[in-house]
């Protein structure tokens, strides 16, 4: 009965969102996956079908496209979502580069919107460095790494992509019914 709304901060949101689906779907959780490619949408309408949605899966991931990056457009997704009475959870989906991480962060706290949690794409392999790399991005931008996808996740067969997932994300029960 939860939205995730992933949005773009210098990571690939498309793979991160198929990695969140995948891993909650690999826990037994009956998972929905969409993407908003344009600001121009309706946005009541599609707070409506969020809404008939979550009566079908436990769980909706919603991401945007790269080029959807209006700070203004996330806030008026997420106040016409919790208009509706829906609890929302957005990550945002982060590089390397905490630069673009931190500016999305910043963008949408200065409209009172505060990120669930950062998602790390193309994290460092080596156990040091995926640890400094979630340690430095939780600190720089304020708000909690909550997973990371490996250097190379994308290029994983869909089962093997599908397998591995579930160690990508941190499990967080909190969204249970």
């Amino acid at each position: 009965m939860t939205p995730i709304l992933v949005a773009p901060g210098g990571g690939r949101p498309n793979v991160i969102a198929a990695g969140m689906a995948a891993a909650a779907g690999s826990r037994g959780a009956r998972v929905t996956l969409g993407a908003i490619q344009t600001a121009d949408i309706d946005i009541p309408a599609f707070a409506t079908t969020v809404d008939g949605l979550l009566r079908e899966f436990e769980l909706m991931i919603v991401y945007l496209y790269p080029d959807v990056t209006d700070a203004g457009f996330v806030y008026s997704l997420c106040e016409a979502i919790e208009d509706a009475d829906i609890d929302l959870v957005l990550h945002v989906a982060c590089g390397r580069s905490t630069d673009d991480a931190v500016e999305m962060v910043d963008a949408l706290r200065e409209r009172h919107i505060e990120p669930s949690g950062l998602v790390l794409d193309a994290a460092p392999t080596d156990e040091t460095k995926y640890t400094e790399a979630r340690q430095f991005l939780g600190a720089a931008a304020g708000v909690p790494v909550v997973g990371a996808l490996p250097e190379g996740a994308e290029r994983l067969e869909p089962q093997e992509f599908a397998r591995r997932s579930v160690t990508w994300f941190d499990e967080d029960t909190s969204f249970d019914d």
